[in-house]
């Protein structure tokens, strides 16, 4: 006879059936500065601040769990450097994030799979990004105000009232 909070378990499991999307979100004051100093840089094809986010964990492996992670918020980084990353040419802002690194590394040592050699904290500024990358990084801080954890086959929201 199985418990309780098996069934619990079980039923959590089920809605991650395609695996497990973790993230950080920005405040709102945050996304909004971020946005004025990449268009200060001229960059085009930005996307809209209130997508802004830093993808923790994207599992192809279920890991409902990682919902349960003390995460001690809010917490900044802040951005260390400009990378393009992907076919669909990436602009983002690589952050120097310890806490960020940290939730990943417990969600690999909690079962999640994912098909990216090295994590990478990062925000997604601009997509077919063709220009350089800006040879300067804001001097401030991107304060984190959220942990937010979903079933891949979930539509994902970025933003929340925040502040």
């Amino acid at each position: 006879m199985k418990l309780f909070s098996e069934y619990l378990a079980e039923a959590e499991t089920e809605k991650h059936t395609d695996g497990t999307y973790a993230a950080l979100l920005p405040t709102g004051s945050s996304r909004e500065k971020l946005y004025e100093w990449m268009q200060k840089q001229n960059i085009e094809r930005l996307i809209e601040p209130s997508e802004y986010h830093c993808t923790v964990v994207f599992s192809t492996k279920p890991v409902p769990d990682v919902a349960d992670i003390p995460v001690k918020l809010p917490f900044s980084a802040t951005v260390k450097e400009w990378k393009v990353f992907g076919d669909h040419k990436m602009l983002v802002a690589a952050l120097h994030a310890p806490e960020a690194q940290k939730l990943f590394s417990k969600t690999i040592e909690m079962g999640a799979k994912t098909d990216y050699p090295e994590y990478v904290p990062h925000i997604t500024v601009a997509l077919e990004y063709e220009g350089d990358v800006p040879e300067s990084t804001p001097d401030f801080k991107i304060v984190f105000y959220k942990f937010k954890v979903a079933p891949l086959d979930a539509d994902f929201e970025y933003s929340d009232n925040d502040d």
